[in-house]
């Protein structure tokens, strides 16, 4: 079977998330080709060729990244194309990926499964607890995430190869309560203000060299180089590259205490091609 996948990460938790899938799916026969958002090759996906595609991203307070959210009105569906939809979450997981499923349903496709798994923090905020843990703590409880997170993604590997269901419907009372409540603090906390807030103030210290690293990285193109250094504009989506990836650590977030990121990499290096 010919597999698809599209998807975006600000880091590296969703990056190997799908690579442990791609092998996962590659031992059982079928075909896979796994694309980044940041990549302008995202815009030719789904192929005619195609016979399942899929789409990952990480949870962003219940939602979307904004800009994954975008891609699938733009997308280049294919009607009756079986489609899936995986994330990768640290709180909690839903509504994302059934949210984003109905999205791609109403522009005509088939979602057969959607799922989230387990990551390390991918917010390297150093005012939640986990952070302030000692380093050999921090990595025991890394490995024990990424060893029932390797887990699940064999079994949804299995359940994908099979073409099993599962996931997709929004189903009982109470679990419509939560997926209405988060998907309504996912606009108005994060997207409508949140995200704005953190825009506002991101800073650059006077540690940076104006090496252009944060312009490469950034996949909606919210940072600049000016004579005067770098400018932040208002098009933030917080994925997090520039902080996380400036060798200098000049970049921060004003009234924010950044700490080090602690998820999963594994050799994951983000692409310079952006559009």
């Amino acid at each position: 079977m010919k597999i698809e996948i599209v998807y975006f990460s600000g880091t590296g938790n969703t990056w190997w998330m799908v690579q442990k899938l791609r092998s996962f799916l590659e031992e059982k026969g079928d075909e896979v080709e796994i694309v980044p958002y940041e990549s302008n090759e995202r815009e030719n996906y789904p192929t005619k060729n195609s016979q399942l595609f899929g789409v990952a991203f990480p949870v962003y307070e219940g939602g979307s990244p904004i800009n994954m959210e975008e891609y699938a009105y733009k997308l280049k569906a294919r009607k009756g194309l079986k489609c899936f939809v995986l994330t990768t979450y640290w709180i909690h997981n839903q509504p994302a990926p059934t949210d984003y499923a109905h999205l791609l349903k109403k522009r005509g496709m088939e979602p057969i499964l959607t799922a989230g798994i387990k990551m390390p923090m991918n917010v390297n905020l150093s005012i939640f607890p986990v952070s302030k843990k000692s380093t050999s703590t921090k990595k025991q409880k890394i490995a024990k995430i990424k060893e029932e997170a390797l887990t699940c993604i064999e079994e949804i590997a299995m359940a994908l190869h099979n073409g099993k269901k599962a996931g997709v419907d929004k189903t009982g009372f109470f679990q419509n309560i939560w997926y209405q409540g988060s998907r309504w603090a996912h606009y108005q906390i994060l997207n409508k203000k949140g995200i704005k807030w953190i825009s506002k103030r991101l800073k650059v210290s006077e540690n940076c060299i104006k090496c252009g690293k944060c312009v490469e990285e950034c996949p909606v193109q919210n940072i600049v180089m000016t004579d005067k250094g770098i400018e932040f504009k208002n098009r933030c989506i917080v994925c997090a590259r520039c902080w996380n990836f400036c060798p200098q650590k000049a970049i921060y977030i004003k009234d924010i205490p950044l700490g080090q990121y602690m998820g999963i990499d594994e050799g994951y290096k983000p692409l310079k091609n952006r559009k």
